[in-house]
């Protein structure tokens, strides 16, 4: 249970962060109307919302390989978070700040 536990605030952490740098990257406090599961694509256009996958690569300190920039993949909050969250635990300097041992 303790395994199921961390893996939620894992992912509640990631889409934390991601909804914060949503909202830095928009200039826009309205994203948080945005479900988890709701197309991105409602709220950015296309070269913005390959913009913004590039600018997490960064926030998270993690390299997304190129065959997951895909809207099936990361057209979501909820897409997003777990590609960044298989990215995070193959990266050894990520910066996430989701609980564990990497803090």
């Amino acid at each position: 249970m303790d395994h199921m536990n961390a893996d939620i605030q894992a992912h509640e952490a990631i889409m934390a962060q991601l909804r914060i740098a949503l909202r830095e990257f928009r200039n826009d406090a309205n994203v948080d109307d945005l479900t988890d599961d709701a197309p991105l694509m409602d709220a950015l256009e296309s070269l913005g919302h390959f913009t913004f996958l590039l600018t997490l690569e960064g926030t998270f300190g993690v390299e997304i390989p190129d065959h997951r920039f895909t809207l099936v993949e990361m057209g979501t909050l909820t897409g997003i978070a777990k590609v960044l969250s298989e990215a995070t635990l193959l990266a050894p300097d990520a910066r996430c700040i989701a609980p564990g041992p990497k803090q």
